[in-house]
C-alpha cells in the first residue's frame, strides 16, 4: 500500500517533468540543495506545510491542490484519507492566519504613517 507521501511525491515528479524543470531549478527556487529536492521526489523526506506551498508556488498552485492531486490516487487506507483531511484542514488555517496577518500589517502601517 502506497503511503500519503510516496503519493506526494509521485504528484511532484509527475508536475516537474510535466513543466520540463529540472530538479535543480525547483530546488534553487524554494531554498534547496538539488539532493534535498531529489529526497522530496524519492518520498525520503518528510514535508511541512510550508514546504509544500512553496513547491506549489513554483508550479502556479496552492498546497491544496497539490495535496488534493495525492488524494486522487484513492489510497485504500481511511487513516491515510484522515490524514489528508487534516493537511488540508491545516492549509486553510494557515491561509487564513496569513490573510489576518496581512491585514493586521496593513493596518499597523497605516497607524504609523498617520503619526508621522
Amino acid at each position: 500500500m502506497k503511503t500519503f507521501l510516496s503519493n506526494l511525491s509521485c504528484v511532484l515528479k509527475k508536475l516537474r517533468l510535466d513543466r520540463q524543470y529540472s530538479q535543480e531549478n525547483i530546488a534553487y527556487q524554494i531554498g534547496l540543495s538539488p539532493s534535498g529536492y531529489g529526497k522530496i521526489e524519492r518520498g525520503q523526506a518528510d514535508l511541512t506545510i510550508s514546504r509544500i506551498e512553496q513547491i506549489a508556488n513554483v508550479f502556479g498552485l496552492t498546497a491544496s491542490q497539490i495535496i488534493s492531486m495525492a488524494d486522487k490516487y484513492n489510497l485504500p487506507d481511511d487513516e491515510m484519507a484522515n490524514q489528508i483531511q487534516k493537511l488540508k484542514n491545516d492549509v486553510d488555517i494557515l491561509s487564513s492566519c496569513y490573510l489576518r496577518l496581512q491585514a493586521d500589517h496593513e493596518a499597523l502601517r497605516k497607524k504609523v504613517e498617520d503619526m508621522n
